[in-house]
């Protein structure tokens, strides 16, 4: 892209130029003088809007970075939340068929002492 004082050189050599054709009292060089510091004003005010230009692109890299950052860190908090999750389900999944068994010999053990107290009762 083109800074604003190139765009303005075409402009400022055509002047120069009608200038030299123009103009034999000297006073061409006193407006080329003021063109040429106009030119090179131009240029300082470019170079000062460009490194304004890179430092607000270095800050919003830096803050992109940063929100990567806190999104990874998220996403990582989130898996380890989930695995913890998973690892309560299982263990609470492991204790409910560790109670379902304890339960199935509890009703074994007890239909056992029913026939138990039913062969007794019968014998008397």
């Amino acid at each position: 892209s083109l800074s604003i004082s190139e765009g303005l050189a075409p402009d400022i050599a055509a002047q120069e130029d009608y200038n030299t054709q123009n103009n034999s009292d000297g006073s061409e060089q006193k407006e080329t003088h003021a063109l040429r510091e106009q030119l090179e004003e131009n240029r300082r005010a470019d170079a000062a809007a460009l490194d304004e230009a890179n430092k607000r692109a270095a800050a919003a890299i830096a803050a992109q970075t940063q929100m990567e950052e806190v999104l990874e860190s998220c996403s990582a908090q989130h898996a380890e939340a989930i695995a913890e999750r998973d690892l309560k389900l299982s263990a609470a999944g492991a204790e409910v068929q560790r109670l379902n068994e304890l339960v199935e010999r509890g009703l074994a053990d007890a239909n056992e002492l029913r026939e138990k107290v039913q062969r007794l009762e019968e014998k008397e």
